[in-house]
């Protein structure tokens, strides 16, 4: 008889990993009280070097519940694989029923960004070469419906354009999103509002989405807001930043799928009793069982933020630019500039275009 309540499977029986997909690579744990399987995602796989996905029985009860609470629903060793999930991902359209803009505009975009307000703050934050790779690498672009604003294109995984927020930054050197109500316009708007295109179904997606498809392998941090993306990404340049656009955007409806194998860290914004942390801790929970993920949520920002910080409800973007040189504006990093370069030093602003050539090649 077995000393311990819960083992590894012994024996040549392999499922698919949760986390890399692989099949015939995943060894689950298994309860010899009730001779059952735990979950379809406790165990481990054999991929160590290349995946190291380790879920192991007490990390699972942690998470979601006492073993009691786990056997009524817990899958007979004899048995197919079945999930101890009651919740599921939604039934989405086919991609042919939502709505796409024109990559056409897109293009039509990547340029004036001597008038791109949030592009001269990334020049004077990071200097020149940084704020040209950050703008490539994620396609930020200029818009004319207010003098200063831009455009954040939301590209889904495929490469389609599923919409592009239009948003008003008055200030270069603070970069600071407008906020008062003398435009006789809102300061915040959407392409396809513009573009006046009726009963317009933008399909869900994350800022940043097109990323995944081009550096396939890096873990994933995901924040509110676009901007603060753009920021982040420099800081954690061996990591893919996406946005959701938002506290109440993190939802089941984007296409999480995308994420499987990777890590995942959630980086939610300050809030006053640390609502938007709890909020966002909540529905990764939901999202990690609906779609086998292992999403992380830090409540590190929470956890060093005054209180007069979480009124504002500052985020991860304020933290990283508070400490600034102050006559050139650039962020300091260890007291030091910070002056890594993402391009060769002699690539300028009209270099630009040939680095958005690599981009669209991998669509």
């Amino acid at each position: 008889m077995n000393s311990f309540r819960f083992t590894l499977e012994s024996g040549s029986r392999r499922y698919t990993c949760p986390q890399c997909n692989q099949k015939g690579k995943f060894k689950r744990y298994i309860d010899n009280e009730s001779g059952t399987y735990i979950a379809d995602i406790v165990g481990r796989c054999d991929r160590e070097n290349n995946c190291d996905y380790h879920l192991k029985p007490k990390e699972y009860f942690e998470r979601y519940g006492t073993p009691n609470d786990q056997r009524k629903v817990a899958t007979p060793v004899n048995s197919q694989p079945n999930s101890f999930n009651t919740l599921r991902p939604p039934k989405r359209p086919e991609p042919t029923a939502f709505n796409y803009i024109e990559p056409e505009l897109l293009r039509k975009s990547l340029n004036h960004y001597d008038r791109n307000n949030l592009y001269l703050f990334l020049c004077r934050c990071f200097g020149e070469d940084i704020a040209v790779h950050v703008c490539a690498r994620y396609l930020l672009g200029t818009s004319k419906y207010i003098d200063g604003s831009c455009i954040f294109w939301y590209i889904d995984g495929t490469g389609k354009v599923t919409d592009g927020k239009i948003m008003y930054y008055d200030n270069p050197k603070t970069g600071k999103r407008f906020k008062g109500d003398n435009l006789n316009k809102p300061a915040v708007n959407w392409a396809h509002s513009l573009l006046k295109l009726p009963d317009f179904k933008r399909k869900p997606c994350f800022y940043g989405e097109h990323i995944l498809r081009v550096e396939p392998d890096k873990p994933v941090l995901i924040v509110e807001s676009e901007k603060t993306a753009l920021i982040a990404s420099v800081f954690f340049h061996d990591k893919i930043v996406l946005a959701t656009g938002g506290q109440q955007n993190l939802s089941d409806r984007l296409y999480w799928e995308l994420l499987h194998g990777r890590q995942i860290t959630l980086i939610p914004d300050t809030a006053k009793d640390d609502k938007a942390s709890k909020e966002w801790k909540d529905k990764a929970e939901k999202l990690n069982k609906q779609f086998k993920l292992n999403i992380q949520v830090t409540n590190y920002l929470n956890n060093i933020a005054d209180e007069t910080t979480k009124e504002k409800g500052e985020d991860l973007a304020d933290f990283l630019t508070k400490d600034r040189d102050n006559n050139t504006g650039l962020i300091l990093f260890d007291k030091y500039p910070i002056t890594w370069e993402y391009l060769p030093s002699d690539n300028k602003l009209e270099k630009y275009n040939d680095k958005q050539e690599e981009y669209q090649g991998e669509w």
